[in-house]
C-alpha cells in the first residue's frame, strides 16, 4: 500500500487553516481546564468518546460565553492525543482570527488530519484528488463525501491485503460552531456533519461545543440530528460549577501570593473566605469572569489586596 501524502501544491496548504488544530502554533498556551475542575463533565465526555457501543455519534455541549467551552475542548483534546488513538482532526473557529472564522476551508483542513491520523485512507485520498484537480473548489457535500466518507468506508471492504482492524473510535473535535460566519453558515456545516454521520460505516465520533443560538438549535432539533446526537449543556448544575471556580480562585490566588513581588506584604489569611464566596457568587457559573479576575489581581504594578 502507498502510504505517502497527496503531493501539497501551494495553492493546496492554502486551503488548510493551521490554526485550527488543537495543537497549533498559533493557538499556542490555548484556554484549557485548571488541574482538578470539570472532573465530572471531562468523564462524562471520555465516556461517551470510550463507548464501543456508542449509539450517538454527535455529542453537542453548549452553554453561554464564558461557560468555559473551549477550554473543555482543548483538555478532552489533549486528553485523547496523549492516549494515543482517539483523536482523528480537531477544527477550533474563531471569529477574530482569519480562516477560522468560516467554513470554507473546514473538509480541506479535517481530512488532512485525517489522512495523517488514519495512514491507510491516503491511497484513496490520492487518487479522488488526482481523478479531479478542482476537487477541493467543490461545494463541502462533496468534498466531504470524496475525501472522508468514501475513503474511510473504504477500509471496511475486504480486498486481497488485509482488512484494516479498528480498534476504537475516532475522534473529530468542532469548537465554537457559533464563530463561524453567520447562521446558515453554521447550519450548513452541521448539515454536513449530519450527511457524513448517516453515510459513514466507519465509527467516527463528533464533538461538537458552541453557544445555544437559536439557529443552531433548530438544526439539533430535526429528526436527522436528534437521532444521533446526546446533549451536554454546560448549565446543567449536576457539573458543579461553582465547586470548580472556588478551586480555581484559590489555586490561583495561593499561586499569587507565592510569586507576586510583593507577596511578603500580603497580610496572611488573604485571600478571606468571604472574598471567595463572593467571588464565586458573581461568577454566576462562568469562568471567564474568575478567570478575568485572576489576571486583574495578579498584575505586578500593584499591591494584589487592594485589586
Amino acid at each position: 500500500m502507498n502510504l505517502t501524502l497527496f503531493t501539497m501544491s501551494p495553492d493546496f496548504l492554502e486551503r488548510i487553516v493551521l490554526g485550527a488544530f488543537h495543537n497549533s502554533a498559533e493557538r499556542y498556551d490555548p484556554p484549557k481546564c485548571h488541574p482538578h475542575t470539570r472532573e465530572a463533565i471531562l468523564t462524562r465526555i471520555m465516556l461517551w468518546v470510550d463507548d464501543p457501543a456508542n449509539e450517538a455519534q454527535i455529542m453537542w455541549m453548549f452553554g453561554p460565553a464564558g461557560a468555559g467551552k473551549s477550554a473543555i475542548a482543548q483538555s478532552i483534546a489533549e486528553m485523547c492525543f496523549q492516549q494515543g488513538e482517539l483523536i482523528a482532526a480537531s477544527f477550533f473557529f474563531s471569529r477574530n482570527a482569519s480562516g477560522r472564522d468560516n467554513e470554507t476551508h473546514f473538509i480541506s483542513t479535517l481530512f488532512h488530519q485525517l489522512s495523517l491520523a488514519i495512514p491507510e485512507i491516503r491511497d484513496a485520498v490520492n487518487k479522488a484528488l488526482e481523478d479531479d484537480r478542482l476537487l477541493l473548489c467543490r461545494s463541502l457535500h462533496v468534498q466531504a463525501q470524496s475525501l472522508i466518507t468514501n475513503p474511510l468506508n473504504g477500509l471496511l471492504v475486504p480486498s486481497s491485503e488485509n482488512v484494516f482492524q479498528i480498534s476504537r473510535p475516532r475522534l473529530i473535535i468542532v469548537d465554537g460552531l457559533d464563530e463561524c460566519g453567520q447562521a446558515k453558515n453554521q447550519n450548513y456545516v452541521l448539515d454536513i456533519l449530519s450527511t457524513v454521520t448517516r453515510e459513514l460505516t466507519y465509527p467516527l465520533l463528533f464533538f461538537i461545543s458552541s453557544r445555544p443560538e437559536q439557529a443552531i438549535r433548530d438544526s439539533f432539533s430535526k429528526e436527522s440530528m436528534c437521532s444521533i446526537t446526546t446533549r451536554l449543556p454546560l448549565d446543567d448544575t449536576a457539573y458543579q460549577p461553582n465547586a470548580d471556580i472556588e478551586r480555581f480562585l484559590r489555586s490561583k490566588l495561593q499561586d499569587i501570593l507565592v510569586n507576586h513581588p510583593a507577596g511578603a506584604d500580603i497580610p496572611s489569611g488573604w485571600p478571606s473566605r468571604n472574598d471567595i464566596s463572593r467571588l464565586v457568587e458573581k461568577s454566576s457559573g462562568q469562568f471567564i469572569y474568575a478567570s478575568t479576575v485572576v489576571k486583574f489581581v495578579e498584575s505586578t504594578c500593584h499591591q494584589p489586596q487592594e485589586r
